[in-house]
């Protein structure tokens, strides 16, 4: 399977420290109507979801968000596990499901925060 680069590039817009790259990095990964929702943020296009990765930025200036799966996927659809480093001793994981348009630019990305809830 040929994952797209835009999942990669759109992980280096979070990774940036040069916050200037961020813009450049996410106008070559995502579309401009690209939402963004998971537990703590929704997101409505380009400069909503700079905004947030901005914020992330400032308030964990070396943090980073590391792949902590392989990438699986059909139809468009990408699942990952990741892992963001937001400081030495705090870290968070959880998971994206991506939809990827035709022009393999990402217009959608689903995050949760943590494992899945045990069977009851």
């Amino acid at each position: 399977m040929t994952l797209p680069d835009s999942l990669f590039v759109y992980r280096d817009a979070w990774n940036a420290v040069d916050t200037a790259a961020v813009r450049g990095l996410l106008e070559r990964s995502i579309t401009p109507d690209c939402e963004f929702i998971d537990p703590a943020h929704v997101c409505r296009g380009i400069d909503e979801i700079e905004a947030m990765i901005l914020e992330f930025r400032v308030t964990f200036p070396t943090g980073t968000y590391l792949l902590a799966s392989g990438i699986d996927g059909h139809n468009g659809r990408y699942r990952y596990r990741w892992i963001a480093q937001l400081s030495e001793d705090i870290a968070v994981d959880g998971m994206d499901v991506t939809t990827v348009a035709a022009n393999g630019l990402l217009e959608r990305i689903d995050g949760f925060f943590g494992d899945f809830a045990p069977v009851s």
